[in-house]
């Protein structure tokens, strides 16, 4: 059990059923993230896998395009030999981000407006912790 649910037994537990209610909101969300499988692995025993996503040359240099892998949106940013990529969902609320949120290199979250710069991932609009990607 966490240090927060922990604390949150101790001091209010009324509150309780309110938190179990929102960790079932999250899962109905199917979240790839906060799957359940995925919350109960250790960092050590989780792989990445890389994924055939375009070729090089698909990407213009110095812009951002927004493309799809497996079901996943994702935006792709180059700079010469250099690429980011970014899950097209805003972390603030988990946002769908559309190709219409690129204008140049910055992604906008249609929700909020919170802004992103897809060069370095920072927020630059909005939230000045979330990071993007």
């Amino acid at each position: 059990m966490s240090d927060a649910l922990n604390y949150l037994m101790k001091t209010r537990p009324e509150t309780v059923s309110h938190y179990f209610a929102a960790v079932d909101i999250i899962l109905d969300m199917n979240i790839p993230g906060f799957a359940p499988d995925v919350i109960t692995q250790t960092t050590t025993s989780v792989q990445g896998q890389w994924r055939d996503l375009m070729a090089s040359k698909e990407v213009p240099d110095s812009e951002v395009i927004r493309t799809e892998c497996e079901g996943r949106g994702l935006f792709v940013y180059r700079e010469r030999n250099s690429f980011r990529v970014y899950a097209s969902h805003c972390p603030h609320q988990n946002t769908d981000l559309t190709g219409l949120a690129i204008q140049d290199t910055i992604l906008t979250c249609p929700k909020h407006q919170w802004q992103f710069d897809a060069k370095s991932g920072d927020c630059i609009k909005g939230g000045n912790t979330q990071r993007f990607g």
